[in-house]
Formats: structure tokens, sequence, C-alpha cells
């Protein structure tokens, strides 16, 4: 939890939870990629789930706010 005598350490000890979390997960995930046909399956799922996302933001953003999520980044 976050500890308000803590000022700035709170932002720093998140930063390096989600360093480790994410070295972590990448580890577990190169284990399962080995060949090359193991990686282009990889990245295309990632692909997949880029194009996913993109389109329930665009939904999102479409249902609350009447644009497109493109049109919000500028």
């Amino acid at each position: 939890g976050v500890r308000p005598e803590w000022g700035g350490m709170n932002y720093y000890v998140h930063e390096m939870v989600e360093k480790e979390e994410a070295g972590q997960t990448k580890g577990a995930i190169l284990k399962h990629i080995r060949t090359a046909e193991d990686r282009a399956a990889a990245e295309a799922a990632m692909r997949e789930m880029h194009r996913r996302l993109e389109r329930y933001a665009d939904a999102l953003t479409q249902r609350y706010l009447g644009g497109s999520a493109a049109d919000r980044v500028q």
C-alpha cells in the first residue's frame, strides 16, 4: 500500500515492482519461444491483441465521448 510518510518513495517503489514483474513476465514468455515459428506465432498474436485493443478503445470512445480514440490522442 501507499504510505504518505514515504512521499516520492511510493512512486519509486511502485516503479521497481513493475520492472521486476515485467522481467518475470518476459522470462516466462521467452521460455516458450524457442524457434522462429514460435516467434512468428507470438508476434502475430501480439499484433492481433493490439488490433483488438484499438477497436475496444475506439468503441469506448464512441460510446462515452462521441469520437474515436485516435482523434483524442493528439
